[in-house]
């Protein structure tokens, strides 16, 4: 069986903690704290990634772990660091298990019906609820739970080893926007659209008033091209945002016909290859808005909420 590593500290538990996205072609880094009530972003940077690096983790360990510890050399702070995982390296399995609104007993029943069907292959990341509804007199709900090789867990764990860090958890960029967005103050009051516009793929998130988030996926080009084109100052961000456009269009599309008569208020774009240049041109296409995703300086955090998925949603915001 997997090796489970999940974030099982409230945000009363972790004051301070450092959180590490590795992009398919960057190591960003964000430092986070607690206090009174809100979380903050007071430092972040990031640094190109020295290697590729594939679903099962990076070929040389010791070369990224020392751009770790050159990037978290000056202006970081605290021992542990969590990662987040591009969902492209990501398994999704959904089911239907009943409602509990305490986020520890939720996470318990999340955790126990995943170690039924996990194999040994697998380590369970995160999970996110997607939709809560009665039945048969009681609540339950829909949820999404994400899985990664075991293999990138350990080759992530080695790296944060030798950079001198320990690993606290893993957590998936579309987690966080859910939460964000729907947990805490997020963006907007309504429906919003957030595509990640990476090297490699692009990642188009719906997040829906009440309780609903839904991802699709294309590929601009295969990860080991796409680094070795940026590497060679080769890279065309035309096929990127070509994508982005499409994958945006087509969850506008699914969004009017699931909820029809319902504006879709803000659409997002955030990522390795994003930029006010890509937002103009994607904004033209589509004959509606679209601005680069805001970071906010702060947010409320919610009783029982995981400083961890804070820490990324307000400073990472990013992945492959």
């Amino acid at each position: 069986m997997g090796r489970r590593v999940s974030g099982n500290g409230g945000a009363g538990e972790v004051n301070r903690l450092i959180a590490l996205d590795f992009t398919n072609l960057y190591i960003r880094a964000v430092n986070g704290k607690v206090s009174g009530g809100k979380i903050s972003v007071d430092h972040a940077a990031s640094v190109p990634l020295p290697g590729y690096m594939d679903a099962d983790g990076a070929a040389d360990q010791r070369a990224v772990a020392d751009a770790v510890r050159g990037l978290l050399s000056s202006g970081f702070s605290g021992s542990r660091a969590t990662v987040l995982v591009s969902k492209s390296s990501v398994i999704s399995n959904e089911f239907v298990l009943p409602y509990e609104k305490n986020p520890i007993a939720m996470r318990n029943i999340v955790q126990g019906e995943l170690y039924k069907s996990q194999t040994s292959d697998d380590s369970i990341l995160d999970y996110t609820i997607l939709e809560v509804f009665p039945q048969d007199g009681s609540t339950f709900c829909r949820v999404q739970a994400y899985l990664a090789r075991r293999s990138l867990v350990e080759s992530v764990a080695e790296i944060l080893s030798l950079a001198g860090k320990k690993p606290y958890c893993y957590t998936v960029a579309q987690h966080c926007l859910y939460q964000l967005q729907h947990l805490g103050n997020g963006f907007s009051s309504g429906d919003i659209i957030a595509a990640n516009v990476g090297s490699s793929r692009i990642h188009v998130t719906l997040l829906a008033q009440p309780n609903i988030s839904l991802t699709r996926s294309d590929v601009v080009m295969p990860g080991k091209q796409a680094f070795s084109d940026s590497a060679g100052h080769r890279y065309d961000v035309s096929a990127a945002m070509e994508a982005a456009t499409q994958n945006i269009s087509k969850m506008m599309q699914y969004q009017s016909i699931k909820y029809p008569g319902r504006a879709c208020d803000s659409i997002f774009i955030f990522g390795d290859t994003a930029s006010e240049e890509m937002a103009g041109g994607i904004s033209a296409a589509l004959g509606l808005p679209v601005s680069l995703l805001p970071r906010p300086a702060a947010v409320s955090a919610p009783s029982g909420f995981l400083f961890h998925q804070y820490a990324y949603a307000t400073g990472a915001l990013l992945e492959k």
